[in-house]
């Protein structure tokens, strides 16, 4: 980002031309590797007979159902706004 905006005259200090095709690679190579992965999963049975795939999303809803009720949790405990009119003595 950096190298995307330099002052009028100013040479980049790196090629943006460069910069874009080696990230444009990079996330090539990311999604060669997360196929390759997936793929691999999904090939992998687990003694219960379900895939290592399956085993993942189990996880990720048991991590998402904990985040809730930790946040549900912490809803509970906060302490409730009050107002209310102030009342003096004259």
């Amino acid at each position: 980002m950096a190298n995307a905006v330099v002052q009028q005259g100013d040479p980049p200090h790196e090629d943006p031309d460069a910069l874009m095709k080696e990230a444009i690679g990079a996330m090539g190579e990311l999604e060669r590797l997360v196929s390759a992965i997936n793929w691999t999963n999904l090939q992998v049975s687990l003694p219960d007979g379900r895939s290592l795939t399956d085993a993942i999303a189990r996880r990720d809803t048991l991590v998402a159902q904990h985040a809730l009720v930790v946040a549900a949790i912490a809803g509970a405990r906060k302490e409730p706004d009050r107002y209310g009119v102030r009342i003096t003595a004259r």
